[in-house]
């Protein structure tokens, strides 16, 4: 009998572990639009493309500030003319962008 209490007690602790586990990777992903702010590139032995500011993002290229807003895991970057649409992640200290059309990968630069 008390076999089987151990035995039931230790599947319901399991079950309760893993649902935590999961319940708190969701949360990360949403909290980390914080992570955005910084200069990224392509790699870093490459030009930075751009530097997400708190209520812009300046690329190089283009000599441009453009403003751009987060929900969730999702961004739109307002240029002129055009919308563009994507989620972002992180891995690491790597930002991963992705479309409709390709995933890109970018570095963050040290400061």
């Amino acid at each position: 009998m008390k076999a089987k209490i151990l035995k039931y007690f230790v599947i319901i602790l399991t079950i309760t572990s893993v649902l935590m586990c999961q319940s708190n990777k969701a949360k990360v992903i949403n909290d980390d639009k914080t992570k955005l702010p910084g200069v990224w590139g392509p790699s870093v032995n490459e030009n930075a493309s751009f530097w997400i500011k708190p209520d812009s993002i300046y690329y190089s290229e283009h000599f441009k500030n453009f403003k751009y807003t987060t929900r969730k895991d999702s961004i739109f970057i307002l240029f002129d003319g055009w919308t563009y649409k994507g989620t972002f992640r992180f891995r690491n200290d790597s930002l991963i962008l992705k479309d409709q059309k390709k995933e890109d990968v970018f570095v963050r630069f040290k400061e």
